[in-house]
């Protein structure tokens, strides 16, 4: 199927799939790029919007939890910097965590101490509280690193 897109205002193309999805893959079409298709009838998209032409990112607040402690280990993990630059060593992702959180540990206890009222709320509802508190303690924490990345 051939693709057009249009680049600094202008139409480019018919490519076909495999020079198509190669030129997303180099840069040359970013997510914010339109382009069209036969399929797509007379309405043009972003690229971002084309399934699979971009590989899907993993979010870099990835955190492991201490299973003895049900908490975050160590506070932020590892798995932050690797998601981000996995070309590195786990010994080097594990410098990077300590180095980010020097300064930013007792930010941390302040904000997993402001859970405890609502822990204990949703332990009083049976563990029903629970699915709501754990998605809003992630996205804390997500942007708890955020902050200080």
């Amino acid at each position: 199927m051939d693709w057009y897109y249009i680049k600094d205002g202008q139409q480019v193309g018919p490519v076909d799939d495999p020079t198509f999805t190669a030129l997303a893959r180099q840069g040359t079409i970013g997510p914010s790029d339109r382009v069209w298709n036969a399929s797509m009838g007379s309405e043009w998209s972003y690229a971002a919007d084309v399934p699979g032409l971009f590989p899907a990112e993993a979010p870099a607040w990835h955190q492991a939890t201490d299973s003895r402690a049900g908490r975050p280990a160590g506070s932020l993990t590892p798995n932050a910097s690797l998601t981000e630059h996995p070309d590195i060593g786990v010994n080097e992702a594990i410098g990077r965590s300590k180095a980010m959180m020097r300064g930013n540990r007792w930010k941390l206890f302040c904000l997993s101490c402001r859970f405890i009222g609502w822990t204990l709320l949703s332990l009083l509802t049976c563990g029903i509280g629970w699915f709501f508190l754990m998605p809003y303690m992630q996205v804390s924490f997500a942007h708890f690193y955020e902050d200080i990345r």
